[in-house]
């Protein structure tokens, strides 16, 4: 299976981000008709990207380091945990995403900066 790694670091700087959070979730100063909201961004993170059942299968995934691995498995069990059914500003304001977003920051500076490899920093 492909994993799709563009997709993924869109979702992890979603996720990471309480601005764009309010902009797309709450439509807070939103100038444009992008929109999403938390189930989204969990979906595109490891749905879309190819990702969920990779790490369902504990095989070696190409472009992540074993580390990245580990804290993803960790973002998506905080991404169960989070309060879907509660309003959208309580949702950002969770405790659950107070870990998710700087979880998903650290795992998003993993990344190389210049297309080398995961430990090219």
């Amino acid at each position: 299976m492909y994993l799709n790694l563009e997709y993924l670091k869109s979702a992890l700087r979603e996720l990471s981000d309480q601005s764009e959070q309010m902009r797309l979730w709450a439509d807070v100063r939103n100038n444009t008709d992008q929109q999403s909201s938390m189930q989204e961004a969990f979906c595109y993170a490891f749905d879309d990207t190819g990702l969920s059942p990779l790490l369902d299968d504990h095989v070696s995934l190409p472009g992540l380091t074993e580390e990245q691995v580990s804290k993803l498995k960790q973002l998506s069990g905080l991404g169960k945990a989070v309060p879907y059914s509660k309003p959208v500003l309580e949702q950002i304001e969770s405790r659950e995403m107070k870990r998710v977003r700087p979880l998903a920051s650290e795992i998003l500076a993993m990344f190389p900066k210049n297309g080398g490899k995961p430990n090219d920093r």
